[in-house]
């Protein structure tokens, strides 16, 4: 997919050595990866051995064989059973990132807002200056939905990268295409560019399952990188 940020220098720069080093560190691991995001290909490897030595065991009357084929085909279970049970930090900080999108979708969801946010988050612009913090954060959300609501929200691209545990951390970027539905732009699709930096604090909440998704994942920043190919300024959203 075309990366709408390719022809504005400003934007590209803004994600430049500070973008890197905030992602640095919050890629899982290959065997994180591989055990249990998408287990698929190390469940299907394990069952094609399984069914080899099921075969040649059978033909050679090797019941030692048939016996390991048995005993792969139920690691290979065993893969696709723990992933299906453990959430990742990345896995989480996906679902809550499309969660946080739903609830600006149509009436904005308040609760859900103070729930995924942090009391102090904040919205940067594209060169890294706040723009607005906490309760004037919120209020800049609840005008752009009475003034251009109900919107819809289509996710043309989103990145997500995580890492778990003790001082948690997450970043979403997302590419939107967002419907207005009111005002001058009626039924005009907007594009426009998102970086979410996420914070895991303290235990339970909504960290997810597995022994490194306990804790709260809110939003601590809101990096708004581009509107229609362009860079933002401040006052769009006010």
């Amino acid at each position: 997919m075309p990366n709408p940020m390719a022809h504005t220098p400003r934007l590209a720069a803004a994600r430049g050595p500070g973008h890197h080093r905030a992602m640095q560190g919050l890629h899982p691991s290959l065997a994180e990866y591989l055990l249990l995001e998408q287990p698929w290909p190390a469940a299907l490897v394990l069952l094609t051995v399984a069914v080899t030595l099921f075969g040649v065991g059978g033909r050679r009357r090797q019941g030692r064989l048939q016996l390991a084929g048995l005993g792969v085909a139920l690691l290979a279970g065993g893969v696709v059973v723990l992933a299906w049970g453990v959430t990742t930090p990345r896995e989480r900080v996906a679902a809550l990132t499309d969660e946080l999108l739903r609830a600006t979708e149509g009436s904005v969801d308040d609760a859900a807002l103070r729930r995924l946010l942090a009391p102090g988050a904040t919205l940067v612009g594209p060169d890294g200056d706040d723009w607005l913090a906490g309760e004037a954060l919120h209020g800049a959300v609840r005008g752009a939905a009475e003034r251009f609501g109900p919107v819809e929200h289509e996710v043309r691209q989103r990145t997500v990268s995580a890492r778990g545990g003790r001082g948690g951390r997450g970043i979403a970027e997302i590419d939107l295409r967002t419907r207005i539905n009111r005002g001058g732009a009626a039924g005009v699709p907007v594009s426009t560019r998102w970086t979410l930096h996420w914070r895991l604090d303290g235990g339970g909440g909504n960290g997810g399952g597995g022994s490194r998704g306990g804790g709260v994942w809110r939003v601590e920043r809101v990096v708004w990188q581009a509107m229609q190919n362009r860079p933002p300024e401040p006052g769009w959203l006010r």
